[in-house]
């Protein structure tokens, strides 16, 4: 059993290590139809907008959706 969870969490590092040099290394964009990278940017990108929404100055709503690239890099890669 503990065999068998090392394998997989050794294929899942990898996947996830990969996925992240595609991403942040490679000058082209990846061809593959599944994407950890894109399910990650989809799922937190639609929850920063809903939140700049809210705020009503258009400085501030700048100013937060400029904040979502750095702190999206560093969520990718602790993910």
């Amino acid at each position: 059993m503990h065999i068998l969870a090392l394998v997989l969490g050794c294929a899942i590092l990898s996947a996830v290590l990969w996925d992240s040099f595609e991403t942040l290394v490679l000058p082209r964009t990846p061809v593959r139809k599944l994407r950890l990278t894109r399910l990650f940017y989809r799922a937190t990108w639609g929850r920063w907008i809903a939140r700049a929404r809210t705020l009503r100055s258009d400085r501030r709503r700048e100013g937060f959706l400029a904040v979502y690239g750095p702190i999206s890099l560093i969520g990718l890669l602790t993910l």
